[in-house]
């Protein structure tokens, strides 16, 4: 065997782990309640209890957190009930309210929502473009199968999850080790960056959560791909500045779609789509300016579409953070009045220095 052949011999083995890891971890993926953060009835709850325990023992559930909780409540509120709202406030006449909906329901709670001040409605507080591919998945799934996220939960999450986070995680394995074998000089260089891609980022770590990181790192991958595999390495002028190489049309065309979805999931990556926008203008403006930036706007103009459709607004609900869309009376994000102390990551100013902290 040559090392050639070794080489990609160990390729595969180091894919098939890891896509083999990532997958069993999501079929085998349920929400575990760990007794040293929650309090029993009638406990005065320490610090580090900010959770009360569970009455009767609650459904099993395969989804992990507010965050993705945030989006499932989204997507089955769109498919099944053909709207964005996903709860609702209703005042009664003695200034109580009453909350209600699916993001009140056992098994679908989640601090990642907002309200509209206006309609008393709640919608998650994610932005709607990958909540929507999702959605669209689910309705696939449910007409094809009759699957519904409230009685089949288990087969819709962790069927969406694999197409989402596993199918995904192939190409971006499949790009990384062309790219390797195109631009690495040794098969030690080769390997251990390989390995690193397999087992050493939150790709993988995130597999088994519906998460917008997971799909931004692939089309992160896939925006830089087309360029640095078109006709040869990246030239290097402008003293060690370097430019990528010259692409066609379609690999502009690519990347640009690409760098726009990366942008979407992932909004500090608009500093790597401006850099890339910048550096192919540099080696040829107009075909950029036809191809690539055309297809970065695509994704953009589909998100703030779908914004529109989900809230009204074009300007997307997180951006309303610390204002009445995210501030109202029983909200995790509304502010601690004078001596209150709220715990968790997200108040930990409020009892913590940055040394502390770091």
């Amino acid at each position: 065997m040559t090392n050639d052949q070794l080489r990609r011999f160990v390729y595969a083995l180091l894919t098939v782990a890891t896509v083999g890891s990532v997958t069993a971890r999501i079929a085998n993926v349920e929400l575990v309640f760990e007794p040293s953060r929650f309090h029993g009835q009638g406990d005065e709850p320490p610090d580090v209890a900010v959770r009360k325990w569970p009455e009767k023992r609650p459904a099993a559930m395969p989804t992990l957190s507010s965050n993705d909780r945030s989006r499932w409540c989204a997507v089955r509120a769109l498919v099944d009930n053909g709207t964005w709202i996903i709860g609702h406030r209703t005042m009664n006449s003695d200034g109580t309210y009453r909350d209600d909906g699916i993001v009140f329901e056992d098994g679908w709670q989640s601090i990642d929502r907002v309200k509209n001040p206006e309609t008393d409605d709640y919608y998650s507080s994610k932005p709607p473009l990958l909540t929507f591919l999702v959605a669209s998945e689910y309705w696939l799934l449910k007409r094809a199968f009759g699957w519904r996220l409230t009685e089949n939960t288990s087969y819709v999450v962790k069927t969406i999850l694999i197409t989402f986070n596993v199918l995904p995680l192939l190409l971006y394995l499949w790009m990384l080790r062309n790219l390797l074998e195109r631009f690495g000089t040794t098969d030690w260089g080769r390997l251990f960056t390989f390995a690193a891609g397999c087992f050493a980022t939150y790709v993988t770590t995130f597999g088994a959560t519906l998460n917008n990181h997971t799909p931004a790192a692939v089309c992160t991958l896939g925006a830089l791909y087309p360029i640095l595999m078109a006709n040869g390495p990246p030239k290097f002028v402008l003293g060690r500045w370097p430019l990528p190489a010259l692409p066609s049309s379609s690999c502009l065309l690519i990347s640009g779609f690409c760098t726009g979805l990366m942008f979407c999931l992932e909004l500090p990556a608009l500093s790597l789509a401006v850099l890339l926008a910048i550096l192919l203008s540099v080696r040829d403006g107009k075909r950029t300016l036809a191809w690539f930036l055309p297809a970065a706007l695509l994704p953009t103009i589909v998100q703030l579409s779908l914004n529109y459709w989900a809230i009204g607004e074009l300007v997307p609900a997180y951006s309303k953070f610390g204002g009445p869309w995210y501030e109202y009376d029983g909200s995790h994000w509304l502010k601690p009045g004078i001596g209150q102390i709220k715990h968790g990551i997200d108040w930990a100013r409020q009892h913590e220095s940055p040394g502390t902290y770091a």
